[in-house]
């Protein structure tokens, strides 16, 4: 009797000992890159920065990633939490929403081909999944369009392994 009352109480809180196999709608496996490496497909093409500046600062109330013509500002994740204090406790995946929160910390920028931000119509989603050392990983996916409304641009399958910078 103990031992099903404690599979009860186990499968109850979801200890199944695999890990879930999405976070915030994206794969939740480990990318497979190496560091300092973001590769997404944009409209169709592969696109990979592996060059340059590139990587992550965890500021105050935001965290920004950065890599070749890509900038994910994140401030807050889906909970209204911090992201970068999220980072430094280890509180992992972290599901941060690319749309129009009122904060103004939160969006997915593209400077190639022209300008491109996430808002209300043009969204995504960044999932960091977690640390190696210095190195934090995750995954992405964003619809972002110009100023004007004229034109977008979509990065899907997005992954990267960027140490700080």
């Amino acid at each position: 009797m103990k031992h099903v009352l404690l599979g009860m109480m186990l499968a109850a809180l979801g200890c199944s000992g695999a890990p879930p196999s999405e976070a915030c709608g994206l794969k939740s496996t480990k990318p497979e890159l190496t560091d300092g490496t973001l590769e997404a497909t944009r409209d169709g093409a592969s696109y990979r920065s592996d060059s340059g500046i590139r990587g992550y600062r965890l500021l105050s109330g935001r965290t920004n990633i950065a890599a070749g013509i890509l900038d994910l500002q994140i401030g807050k994740d889906q909970d209204g939490n911090s992201v970068d204090t999220l980072i430094n406790d280890g509180k992992f995946p972290i599901c941060i929403p690319l749309n129009d929160q009122a904060d103004g910390t939160t969006y997915a920028s593209v400077t190639g081909g022209g300008t491109f931000l996430t808002g209300g119509t043009n969204t995504g989603v960044v999932a960091i999944l977690g640390k190696d050392g210095e190195q934090l990983y995750g995954r992405f996916e964003f619809s972002a369009k110009d100023p004007n409304g004229s034109s977008t641009t979509r990065f899907d399958d997005g992954v990267f392994r960027l140490g700080p910078r």
